[in-house]
């Protein structure tokens, strides 16, 4: 049986590094691949 992949993308507001952290500790087999982060001010970013 082969087993699915799933590719989670996670936006919070504050602590998303934690909070990821938290989700792959959670699930087996799970981990963090990149965090991107966001300058203050840069075009597209979240006011």
């Amino acid at each position: 049986m082969t087993r699915n992949k799933a590719a989670v993308f996670l936006w919070f507001d504050s602590d998303a590094e934690a909070a990821a952290n938290f989700y792959a500790e959670t699930f087996p087999d799970s981990h963090v691949d990149k965090i991107i982060r966001i300058r203050e001010g840069v075009s597209g970013a979240p006011t």
